[in-house]
């Protein structure tokens, strides 16, 4: 994995932990919290799922060196996204 793809990782691994963290400390109810979780990790997802299809974008195009990844590997993971994610 490249330092940035790694740093990315990071950051949104590091990203979830703090914001269920503070859900889980935040005065709510029950069922209150686990609606917020719910639709809170909908919306992380689906921004986790555009970054990653922005940089792999920037991959194809050239703009970021992506060191690990071939022209095939870059197309195949752009397409399981779009699968995913429609």
């Amino acid at each position: 994995m490249s330092g940035s793809g790694k740093f990315l990782s990071g950051l949104l691994i590091g990203t979830g932990i703090g914001v269920l963290t503070g859900m889980l400390l935040a005065p709510s109810s029950g069922v209150q919290l686990r609606t917020n979780i719910m639709h809170r990790s909908k919306r992380y997802s689906r921004q986790a799922v555009d970054a990653v299809r922005q940089y792999l974008e920037n991959v194809k195009q050239g703009r970021v060196r992506g060191e690990d990844l071939s022209t095939q590997e870059t197309e195949e993971m752009l397409d399981r996204l779009n699968r995913t994610n429609t």
